[in-house]
C-alpha cells in the first residue's frame, strides 16, 4: 500500500473545498510541452582567469608607463629651468668679464700695480731688413783633416740610413 501523498487523487480532499482560491489552484491545467532547452555551455573559468590577469597586467603596465612619463617630464622641466638660470648667470658673468678686461682697465692695472710705463720714442728700436742675408760656406779642406772628413761622411751615411 502506498502512503498518501498530494499527488494521489484518491486522497485529494481539496477537491471538495468550496473556496475559489483552492479550486483554481487544483484545476487540471492543459499540458503544454516544454520547449527544448539546450544546456548552457560550460564556461572555461581558467581561460577567463588568464584573460583577466592579462588585461590587469597590461593596464598596470600602461599606468606605470604614464607614471614614469610624468616623472621624466617633471625632471625635464626642472632641468630646463636650471639650464635657463645658468644661461642667465653666464650672460651676467660675460658682461662682468668684458667690463673688467677693457683696455683702459688693463692699462690702469699695469701702471698702478705692476709699475709699467708706456714706451716713448727713445725706447723704440727699428730693425731694417732691406739688405738680403748672405751665406758663406767655409772651405772643408782647410777646416778638417782627411780622417775627420771620412768619419763625418760615414756618420752622415748612418744618420741618413736611420732616418
Amino acid at each position: 500500500m502506498h502512503p498518501a501523498s498530494k499527488e494521489s487523487v484518491a486522497y485529494d480532499y481539496s477537491r471538495f473545498d468550496n473556496r475559489k482560491r483552492v479550486r483554481d489552484a487544483n484545476e487540471i491545467k492543459e499540458y503544454v510541452p516544454k520547449k527544448e532547452t539546450r544546456p548552457a555551455p560550460k564556461t572555461n573559468m581558467f581561460g577567463k582567469a588568464v584573460a583577466f590577469i592579462a588585461v590587469m597586467l597590461v593596464m598596470s603596465a600602461i599606468i606605470m608607463n604614464y607614471v614614469k612619463l610624468t616623472e621624466l617630464s617633471d625632471q625635464a622641466y626642472k632641468l630646463q629651468q636650471q639650464y635657463n638660470a645658468l644661461r642667465e648667470e653666464e650672460a651676467v658673468l660675460i658682461a662682468q668679464k668684458e667690463q673688467k678686461f677693457t683696455l683702459e682697465n688693463v692699462e690702469k692695472y699695469a701702471v698702478q700695480n705692476l709699475g709699467m710705463v708706456k714706451l716713448d720714442q727713445s725706447q723704440i728700436t727699428y730693425v731694417e731688413l732691406t739688405n738680403p742675408d748672405k751665406v758663406e760656406i767655409a772651405d772643408e779642406e782647410e777646416q778638417t783633416s782627411t780622417f775627420m772628413r771620412g768619419f763625418l761622411k760615414a756618420f752622415n751615411v748612418v744618420v741618413e740610413y736611420l732616418n
